[in-house]
């Protein structure tokens, strides 16, 4: 059927650079028409009904609809089905004049609606980055790669979801909860990246032909006329001079050059075609800022012998995000408000850590531990400056890192002590800490030494 309206010279398409004729665009059981006129319309739809003839499909004329961008014959010339003048939905897409501020203010509306709904539970930093992922993002999605996001719109989308991801930890620093975990941070989702990502992911593959140089077809050709002058020095390719260029871009492709200036992407970002590495290299340019706030702890904090968990719990650590009952924080399902080892002090990070006389008890044979087994002196550092990675560290980098070890691995099981108390109200034993916190140092030691021998030849 495409073949012979193709092949009818009085069926007239529209016309792109160059002299390709595009008439139908066809996907699955749906054809779009891309037509100039009321005879070539008619002429259409008479090869649809003769192909009705010889194959016993039928068009259903109630769910066919048109889109007129000019009004220059009168509508009683078209086939008796719902013609538009503005906009239509074609799959989910509306193709025409379109509002986006109105289209990203009805996804606003959505996530807004859906964050409502998983609100109500409770849920952890790490539960909400599945959500985030599983349930906000999909809402945009299928918009995303098809509308340019005005900037005040998208701001306000992220802010919204950021609001959500942190609830009343508005101390955090979302530039890190937004790093890889292996980063020590959350892998919370930044939407205005991945939107932005999302709608240039079109001309990747364009870029990817041009930097091997492979011959265009009708889709790439396009994208050369709009922005292949621009984008040649990126790509760092030749111009292809032999091509018809604009001289003013259509705003989609204006957008899309927006957008590549505006995260100065570089050739390999456009030519891999890896819309997630893409995202990632973007999101690494907030480590600088995390790194600076965070000052001399930041190397301790993601150390790189430390598993992607450890690191994880320091950065909660370091930014005071774990969820205590006696601090800010909405999904803590315990009651209890006093510190679940000595039953006196409050449940906060503070005294559990490093005020609890039991915990201290436990920080003391942790000292006693690391200065037997790294023969260093601990004896003028705090309990509080040890719990915090703020020791000092002109001792040999080895040792500094090996003490790291063993002081995030005891914090560790403190907390995982705490929880299994609030949580599941068993009975605190110091005891039964001072065992898993032996366990889980053996365990830790025993790894440096098998992935990291180096570091345990100066111990």
């Amino acid at each position: 059927m495409a073949e012979k309206m193709n092949n009818n010279s009085e069926i007239k398409g529209i016309r792109l650079s160059g002299k390709r004729e595009i008439k139908s665009v066809n996907y699955a059981d749906d054809v779009t028409l891309t037509l100039r006129d009321a005879h070539s319309v008619n002429l259409a739809i008479d090869t649809v009904d003769r192909f009705q003839m010889a194959s016993g499909l039928k068009l259903n004329k109630q769910k066919t609809q048109g889109l007129r961008t000019k009004n220059s014959f009168p509508e009683i010339l078209l086939p008796d089905i719902k013609w538009h003048h503005e906009n239509f939905n074609l799959l989910g897409t509306k193709i025409g004049k379109i509002n986006l501020n109105q289209i990203w203010q009805e996804i606003d509306g959505k996530i807004k609606s859906v964050i409502n709904e998983i609100d109500s539970t409770y849920a952890t930093l790490d539960a909400k980055e599945v959500l985030i992922k599983a349930r906000l993002l999909p809402v945009s999605n299928y918009a995303a790669q098809t509308y340019p996001a005005p900037t005040e719109k998208i701001k306000k989308i992220n802010e919204r979801i950021v609001r959500y991801a942190v609830g009343k930890y508005e101390h955090a620093d979302i530039n890190t909860l937004q790093l890889p975990k292996l980063d020590g941070g959350l892998n919370f989702p930044n939407f205005e990246i991945y939107a932005d990502i999302i709608y240039i992911r079109s001309i990747l593959k364009y870029c990817q032909a041009r930097v091997q140089n492979e011959p265009l077809n009708v889709h790439t050709t396009y994208i050369e006329y709009q922005i292949g002058h621009a984008i040649a020095d990126v790509l760092e390719v030749v111009r292809l001079n032999n091509i018809p260029h604009t001289e003013t871009r259509s705003p989609y492709y204006e957008t899309i050059m927006q957008i590549i200036n505006k995260y100065n992407l570089k050739r390999n970002d456009l030519i891999e075609r890896k819309i997630k590495k893409t995202y990632e290299r973007i999101i690494q340019t907030k480590k600088l800022k995390a790194i600076s706030d965070l000052g001399k702890i930041w190397e301790r904090t993601h150390l790189k012998i430390l598993p992607s968990y450890l690191r994880t719990f320091n950065y909660k650590c370091a930014w005071n995000l774990l969820p205590f009952c006696n601090e800010t924080g909405n999904y803590t399902p315990a009651s209890k408000n006093s510190c679940p080892f000595c039953k006196v002090g409050p449940d906060a990070a503070y005294h559990v850590f490093f005020k609890c006389p039991q915990t201290n008890k436990q920080w003391k044979q942790t000292i006693k531990d690391a200065e037997e087994l790294l023969q260093i002196n601990l004896q003028n550092e705090n309990v509080e400056s040890l719990c915090q990675l703020m020791y000092n560290n002109d001792r040999h980098p080895n040792k500094d890192q090996l003490l790291t070890t063993l002081i995030t691995a005891t914090k560790h099981q403190i907390w995982k002590t705490r929880l299994k108390c609030v949580i599941d109200n068993q009975a605190f034993s110091l005891n039964k800490l001072r065992k898993d916190v032996n366990k889980a140092c053996n365990s830790r030691i025993t790894t440096i030494r098998r992935d990291h021998p180096n570091i345990m030849t100066n111990e």
